[in-house]
């Protein structure tokens, strides 16, 4: 996973309204409603660390889900093959003992 710094700005502009300089950290509030800009609540690194942490737990469930697909194909695998053998058996005894 890679995070440029435009990456970064959008998702803070998204969240709060900032950018990855933090030079400031206000935020703009609505307008019309007699606020011009007041600190925002959170800052540009919190909101990279979230990313960060959102985005490693959508990646580990992903893996996980890989993993559980692979390990159903490999137990379909197996059940097809002891059929196959099963049913191979079954018909070489009938062709034996006939």
């Amino acid at each position: 996973m890679f995070y440029t710094i435009d990456r970064i700005d959008k998702v803070c502009q998204v969240v709060g309204g900032l950018d990855s300089s933090v030079g400031s950290g206000f935020a703009p509030w609505p307008r019309g409603r007699g606020f011009e800009t007041q600190p925002s609540t959170v800052r540009a690194p919190t909101v990279v660390v979230v990313v960060v942490l959102v985005e490693v737990v959508v990646a580990a469930a992903v893996a996980v889900v890989i993993v559980v697909v692979v390990v159903a194909a490999a137990v379909v695998v197996v059940v097809v093959l002891v059929v196959v053998v099963v049913v191979v058996v079954v018909v070489v005894v009938v062709v034996v003992v006939e």
